[in-house]
């Protein structure tokens, strides 16, 4: 009988060990994160098509011998993905914002926030990031860059993402494929 409680015992540790284990492994570690200026605000943690973490907000890291702003992929393992990494540059690195909204879709991540460039780039705070290259994917040019103020997370059932602009309406955008759906358009009314 002691044999038997004892033995179940152990049993029931190593199953909560596995699966604590488990849980440690699956979620993203953001010890390497640091302050932008005095801030370290973190936004938004999501998942990305290939099992991994998209972390947008307001800190830095160390990337490959550079100190990286604002957005990190992390690997489906929790190490950072050393192959996509774009550089978001700033009017004023201690006075802009956060990232405020990322949506990872299959085409790339959908990025909104208080940035001006992505890889030398001028983007005016909105951008989509190729997962491939890490380079800016063409804007649609219908929805103007700036002012847009907020963007939806992706859809994968019906394929899209929306945008809001406050002096135009809202818009969706192909999570597929980067491209504006023009038969779809809400004004601002």
């Amino acid at each position: 009988k002691h044999f038997l409680i004892s033995g179940l015992a152990s049993w029931c540790l190593l199953v909560a060990g596995t699966a604590l284990s488990q849980r440690l492994l699956t979620l993203p570690d953001l010890s390497v994160l640091e302050p932008r200026g005095d801030t370290l605000q973190v936004t938004q943690v999501v998942p990305t098509p290939d099992g991994g973490h998209l972390i947008g907000g307001r800190f830095s890291y160390w990337y490959e011998g550079k100190r990286r702003f604002d957005l990190l992929k992390l690997k489906a393992d929790g190490s950072p993905d050393t192959a996509w990494a774009p550089a978001l540059s700033y009017v004023n690195l201690f006075a802009n914002g956060p990232v405020l909204s990322i949506a990872p879709a299959p085409v790339g991540a959908f990025v909104l926030g208080d940035f001006q460039g992505v890889n030398g780039e001028l983007v005016e705070g909105v951008a989509i990031i190729d997962w491939a290259t890490a380079r800016v994917l063409p804007w649609p040019e219908v929805i103007p860059r700036s002012g847009a103020s907020a963007i939806s997370n992706y859809n994968g059932a019906d394929d899209w993402v929306y945008f809001n602009h406050p002096r135009n309406g809202y818009y969706r955008v192909s999570g597929r494929t980067g491209l504006l759906d023009p038969a779809w358009f809400s004004p601002r009314l």
